[in-house]
């Protein structure tokens, strides 16, 4: 891709028409060294891998960031996928009876506990839980998320 940039075409042509014009004259390459020829040969080259290297930093990039757009959407697609049916593991059934005191399935599955709770707290409705209740959801998430930072 990088190689068929307009530009990098153009440089690369530039380039081969004067190593041309180089070895005609004077036989060889070296041999031209100090003359202006070289000299416009040469930036020529600098400059065709600048741009090549420009362009492929680009494409990086630019691949980077698409990577980085999309990744957690594939692999929440991907746990979806193979995830037709509620698991029996702790970490991805319910929603702890500690934070809601309700049992809700969930679709996702976390490599810790303590994901998976703070994850589901933040989809639940805070409507019909009483003060207390949501004070202690509030402890529980917070000691989740010390315990998180220490894993």
């Amino acid at each position: 891709m990088v190689k068929k940039h307009p530009k990098i075409v153009e440089l690369r042509q530039m380039k081969i028409v004067l190593s041309r014009e180089l070895r005609q004259i004077y036989g060889s390459m070296p041999k031209g060294k100090g003359i202006e020829l070289y000299d416009q040969y040469y930036r020529s080259k600098l400059d065709l891998d600048s741009k090549e290297k420009f362009q492929e930093f680009l494409m990086e990039r630019d691949l980077r960031d698409q990577y980085f757009k999309t990744i957690h959407t594939t692999a929440l697609k991907q746990q979806l996928s193979a995830i037709s049916t509620p698991s029996t593991s702790s970490t991805s059934t319910t929603l702890s009876s500690s934070y809601t005191g309700e049992k809700t399935l969930t679709r996702v599955e976390h490599l810790f506990q303590e994901q998976t709770r703070v994850a589901n707290v933040f989809f639940f409705s805070s409507n019909d839980i009483m003060e207390q209740e949501l004070l202690e959801c509030r402890i529980n998430i917070i000691s989740d998320f010390t315990t998180l930072c220490f894993l």
